[in-house]
Order: structure tokens, then sequence, then C-alpha cells
């Protein structure tokens, strides 16, 4: 499936990825899920500001029977991410959603304010916001077929209630606790930040830790295997097989270093 840009040349379709993902949400002191929107795997809203700044919203909510995702006549221009504060001067990822032939199409991407919503659910938009400003980011044309099937896989599956999902809500509860009450026992200093499954199929989870040292902060990604078990008993696993291995021997994917 091609998809037909400007000049007449075309382009290979967008692929349109919808997952589930793991924020801490500080203006409620607590964390949360988010939708993902993948295009051609890479998470190009959140890129679109400063590191953290946009995130999906909730899955429950935006993943519902009646998804915005979902194309409508006449077009919207729909509520994609946003800045996870109730501000109405902070901005929201926008985009006007359209289907024509065998494309849907995000176009006119935009920053807005949340003034100038026009559905009591805040997730339409005003096709042509006055307090606006455009994204760099190109039309994005995706393959009707492939994305009307994600999207409904998403409002479907509710992944968000998987046992995965479970475990790892568990894993960061149960680990957190542990470190709190042996503090510094094993983990040199890092405490948990999240933790998720892995994005393949393998019964691989993701626990996100950072070691605050005032002014820097050092974080590192750590894979961890889940046995079998209830979403329960693979937390505890985890979280015991964590305690027991010496930092030097975990498994350690990514590494970060942040200036506070």
């Amino acid at each position: 499936m091609v998809a037909s840009t400007r000049g007449g040349a075309e382009e290979p379709a967008r692929r349109l990825d919808v997952r589930v993902g793991h924020v801490h949400d500080w203006l409620n002191g607590g964390e949360g899920l988010t939708v993902k929107l993948l295009v051609d795997g890479q998470d190009v809203l959140a890129d679109a500001g400063p590191p953290g700044w946009f995130r999906g919203p909730w899955p429950p909510v935006f993943l519902a029977s009646d998804s915005p995702l979902f194309p409508a006549s006449p077009p919207r221009r729909v509520l994609l991410y946003f800045t996870g504060t109730p501000d109405p001067d902070e901005p929201n990822v926008t985009a006007v959603i359209t289907a024509d032939g065998r494309q849907v199409t995000w176009s006119d991407l935009r920053v807005c304010r949340a003034d100038a919503e026009i559905d009591a659910d805040g997730w339409c938009f005003e096709l042509e916001p006055e307090r606006s400003t455009p994204l760099a980011i190109p039309d994005l044309v995706f393959d009707r077929e492939q994305y009307l099937a994600e999207v409904r896989r998403a409002v479907t599956d509710r992944e968000w209630e998987s046992d995965r999902w479970r475990t790892a809500l568990l894993l960061e509860e149960y680990l957190g606790a542990a470190i709190s009450a042996q503090p510094g026992a094993t983990t040199a200093g890092y405490t948990p930040y999240d933790a998720e499954p892995a994005d393949d199929d393998s019964d691989d989870y993701l626990v996100t830790m950072w070691n605050d040292r005032g002014r820097s902060a050092l974080g590192i990604v750590v894979a961890v295997t889940a046995g079998p078990g209830t979403p329960e008993q693979r937390a505890r696993a985890m979280t015991q097989t964590l305690l027991a291995t010496p930092i030097q021997a975990w498994r350690i994917v990514q590494r970060m270093h942040q200036q506070c």
C-alpha cells in the first residue's frame, strides 16, 4: 500500500501501533497508564516537545468503543497527546483525522490550548483554532485497513487490564516496598521509577530505576524474566530475583544520565 504525497510522488503508508505505556503523574502525586501512538514504531508525538512533556490520554477513556481515533464525518480535530495538566494555557497535540479511500490521514498537526475545545469530553477541537501553533510534523498517512484494524484491536483487547500489565504494576509496588524496607541493601542507591512489559512477546519485564545524586541522576533500565504463576506470584518472584542478584549481574539494557 502506498500513500500519495505532494507533487504526485508516492511513499509507503505509515503503520499505526496503539500501545499502553506507564507514566508518573507528578501533578496528582501518583502514577498511571497512558496510550502510546507509535508511527512506524516511533513515538513521534511524544518527541514533539521537551523530554517527558507530551503523553497520551488514559487508556480506559481514550480507547473506549467510541474512541476519537476512529475517523468521523465530517472530520474532527482530535486531541492525541497532552501535557497531563488541567491548565488551559498548557498545550495539547491535535490533528485533523480524515478517512478517504484506502487511507486515514492525520493532517495539520498543531499544539492547541484547551480553551479551543468544542466537545464536553475535551477530545475535539475547532478545525482551525486561533490559539494554536503548527508542529514540525508532516501529515501522517496510514493504510486505512491496517489503521482501523489496529484501533479496533486496541479497543477490544483492553491491554491495560491484562495479566501482563497487572504483573508490571505489582512488580513496581513490591520492589519499591522491599527497597524501602532495606534501603541500599543490594541496589546501590537505585530506586524503582516504573515497570512495564517488554514490547516483544517474551516473559521479560523492564524496570526503570534512578539514583538521585543531588545535581544529577543516573538511570538504568533492567530486564528481568518472569516465571510461571499468577501476577502476584510472578511479581514477587522477580522482586526476590533482583534483590538477590548483585547489581553488577543485573541485565541492564539502557543507561541514562540527567542533570537536575
